[in-house]
């Protein structure tokens, strides 16, 4: 009877262990994800292969930038295509699949700077609206180019949407009221279907676990379940900070056209409703309206930041420290 006893016990262990191991070593298959058909990220990947490095372009003269501009006319035609589609991008799970998707992602870079060359060159051209169409389509590229994606994709395409941001910023003071206009029309039709950055940790996650097995994505997590929380955090921060950047202008060109329109500041954001803004801008780190602050010959907007204090609109860049909120004009 004890022999009995023993020996199942022992099956019952032997089973639990080849369970456990199982798991340990199990290799979930991708899910089945349909994507579209076409696929604008192809053509993003196509794009990739006509670039042609662009220098950095203030050194460049006026035909060194028509030059460069020539150069990138088909990759750029690509991309505008691909934007016209539904895009997803296409995950790879084999082993040595970075060899050709690092370099790429560097190139998905490079191609929003072929988008501000070509805004540069029509800025020195005395065609703002051109200018600015080019700029915001380096965003909506940004934010196209990574859905599906992993967390090194949304990390590029938020870096990708903050060149084609800071352009718009630079050129915003020297736009007139049509430019104003076609400017705020383009910047409603960003982030309209934006991708929660949860989704991209648990498509990462989940990369992980099929690439190297549950046993090792298990145990990277244990060893560096501080850091990883902390990647985590700063990650969501960027991605609250991109979107933010976009309300921010949205509410800044609104308060400007007011301005244009009735030859004084509004005296609270709720008199850009519904005339200039369809809605009461939220500020994604206070979930409460975004500061405004109007003064004499001018006017302070701006959010709290990740701290979530309101310091009064000191810019975080001279705050140091983590402090400090993101403000209009250095978000």
């Amino acid at each position: 009877m004890k022999r009995a006893s023993k020996f199942a016990i022992a099956a019952v262990v032997l089973i639990f262990m080849s369970a456990l191991i199982g798991v340990l070593v199990y290799k979930p298959k991708p899910p089945v994800i349909a994507l579209p058909n076409p696929n604008g990220y192809d053509d993003f990947v196509e794009a990739t292969k006509v670039f042609v490095g662009v220098s950095d372009w203030p050194p460049l003269d006026l035909d060194q930038l028509r030059d460069a501009v020539a150069q990138n006319t088909n990759a750029l035609a690509l991309v505008r295509n691909g934007l016209k589609k539904q895009c997803r991008v296409v995950i790879e799970y084999q082993e040595g699949s970075e060899t050709n998707y690092l370099p790429r992602l560097a190139e998905f870079k490079g191609l929003a700077h072929a988008f501000v060359t070509e805004g540069k060159l029509a800025e020195k051209e005395g065609r703002p609206n051109e200018a600015t169409r080019s700029y915001l389509e380096c965003v909506r590229y940004g934010e196209e180019s990574v859905r599906g994606g992993l967390l090194i994709d949304k990390l590029v395409g938020v870096a990708c949407e903050a060149i084609g941001m800071e352009q718009l910023r630079q050129l915003l003071p020297t736009l007139g009221p049509a430019d104003l206009g076609k400017l705020q029309q383009g910047l409603a039709g960003l982030h309209r279907h934006p991708e929660p950055a949860e989704s991209f940790i648990k498509q990462d996650r989940f990369w992980g676990r099929r690439r190297y097995g549950a046993f090792r994505s298990i145990m990277a997590h244990l060893a560096m379940a501080k850091s990883l929380r902390q990647s985590e955090l700063r990650f969501r921060e960027k991605c609250d900070r991109s979107e933010t950047a976009v309300r921010l202008m949205r509410t800044d060109v609104a308060v400007r056209l007011y301005h244009l329109e009735k030859g004084s500041y509004p005296a609270k954001l709720e008199e850009l409703v519904p005339q200039f803004l369809d809605s009461m801008p939220i500020d994604l780190f206070s979930e409460r309206p975004l500061m405004y602050k109007p003064q004499t010959n001018s006017y302070l907007l701006y959010s709290v930041g990740p701290d979530r204090k309101d310091d009064g609109g000191l810019s975080y860049r001279r705050a140091g420290g983590g402090k400090g909120d993101f403000t209009s004009t250095e978000p």
